[in-house]
């Protein structure tokens, strides 16, 4: 018989912690494949450390792997995101080692230059996410990728729009160039015209164009069409203009 304990309320501690439920629980990803009358998905295993496979699913709603181990069906996965987003890709890069490569769309790799030269609108964004500035400087540089780039070692592609008054050109060159410097496999275009986000359809249409190629490359794959190479447009070297200080100085009320 199991002995029953009397607590008073909020002090009981509960037997099933998140770790428990996490290990005898299988996560359905969101990606279905249905071939005939069969349907697969992605499915992710805790007990196996996160690994996921490709596996069938059972009338029953039990599945079969399809993927032996220790092989991983997501050891190709690239990060990709515009602006906030692309910081998001930039980060994921730079502090951590799991991706195979990157497609970064005017994404922020310098916040304590970002809260200084942005826009108004978005002017304070930084100082309620993450302090006032300059007092909490330090962890405005902690958490920008740019001083972290020593870092990135996956195949990263930038894209950049000139006429960007959220995100300047200068947050993707200096990434750019440090990944240059060290040979990692970086490619870097900038459109003219452009301001945040691509509106014409020649630039949405390149953009494609230039993953498809990029990561075609990396992952050793051939796309079906043939596209103009995949090669910088920004002359190299480009030199950062403001020194760390200078944000400050120009730093909106």
């Amino acid at each position: 018989m199991v002995q029953k304990t009397t607590a008073p309320y909020g002090s009981w501690r509960s037997p099933i912690s998140a770790g428990l439920v996490s290990a005898s629980s299988q996560h359905w990803i969101n990606q279905l494949y249905v071939e005939g009358e069969e349907l697969y998905a992605l499915l992710r295993l805790p007990e196996e450390g996160g690994r996921s496979v490709v596996a069938r699913v059972l009338a029953d709603g039990r599945f079969e792997s399809s993927t032996p181990a220790p092989f991983d069906a997501r050891t190709r996965v690239y990060e990709y995101g515009g602006s906030a987003g692309g910081f998001t890709t930039l980060s994921a890069l730079a502090f951590r080692d799991y991706s195979q490569a990157g497609s970064s769309h005017y994404g922020i790799s310098d916040l304590e230059f970002w809260d200084g030269e942005t826009h108004k609108f978005e002017a304070n964004y930084c100082r309620s996410l993450i302090g006032p500035y300059p007092e909490d400087r330090a962890p405005y540089r902690q958490r920008s990728p740019v001083h972290r780039a020593h870092e990135i070692n996956a195949p990263l592609l930038i894209f950049q729009v000139l006429d960007d008054k959220v995100v300047p050109p200068n947050q993707s060159r200096s990434v750019a160039d440090a990944l240059r410097d060290r040979g990692v496999p970086v490619a870097h275009l900038e459109f003219e015209g452009e301001a945040h986000g691509f509106r014409r359809a020649e630039s949405n249409v390149r953009t494609h164009q230039a993953e498809l190629a990029f990561f075609g490359k990396v992952f050793g794959f051939r796309p079906a069409d043939d596209f103009p190479p995949c090669t910088s447009t920004t002359p190299k070297p480009f030199t950062q203009a403001a020194t760390p200080a200078e944000p400050a100085a120009k730093r909106k009320a």
